[in-house]
């Protein structure tokens, strides 16, 4: 019998760009297993080592998006800065990456479309934009407490905030030649901080 061969986890981020890439060429019910083992340089037998079914491939894909997705916001708790200023860097980091992964949208909106029908990835969406309203919730918090914002609903202003910048990528989907979408996004945003802000600085 031959060696099993090596199932290096290297691979696995190389495998999972080269499906984001075949799914946002193909969608993800006309991409296969062997279009996305062609991308990365694998025969279709060992891209099945790494992961057992096209499912398994699809979630693992939905799955790197969202590590990807917001960032790190815990950071921002531990700053001296301004959570306001803090916030609208985050936001802006945030509009340049609306920008650079513009060509995986497609792919997110099908990843929006496959929650209605599967349960596993409605509860991983869920769990994803609970935790960042969860944080965006805290620093709004930290927010009152130190005198920037006035007493507002912070669960809803950490609501708006994710609204706004999910609104907006529809938009920048659908009318993708508008080039001021990111910036939208930002002066949205800053708008709704300055509105609560108890300071216009």
């Amino acid at each position: 019998m031959s060696p099993r061969p090596n199932v290096s986890a290297e691979r696995i981020p190389q495998i999972l760009n080269a499906a984001m890439l075949v799914f946002a060429e193909k969608g993800l019910h006309q991409a296969t297993m062997a279009d996305v083992a062609q991308e990365v340089g694998l025969s279709k037998g060992t891209l099945y080592l790494y992961f057992t079914d096209k499912e398994a491939l699809v979630f693992s894909v939905l799955q790197a998006s969202l590590d990807q997705g917001y960032g790190n916001l815990e950071g921002i708790l531990e700053t001296d800065r301004s959570i306001k200023d803090s916030l609208l860097d985050w936001i802006q980091k945030l509009a340049t990456q609306m920008e650079d992964t513009a060509v995986y949208l497609s792919i997110v909106y099908e990843f929006y479309a496959l929650a209605g029908r599967k349960e596993a990835v409605r509860q991983c969406l869920h769990d994803y934009f609970v935790k960042y309203r969860k944080l965006l919730s805290s620093m709004i918090e930290k927010g009152i407490e130190n005198g920037e914002f006035g007493r507002v609903d912070a669960a809803l202003v950490a609501t708006a905030i994710l609204a706004v910048y999910e609104g907006v990528n529809v938009l920048r989907f659908t009318e993708p030649t508008d080039e001021s979408w990111p910036l939208t996004c930002v002066r949205m945003n800053q708008l709704l901080l300055d509105s609560i802000s108890l300071s216009s600085s």
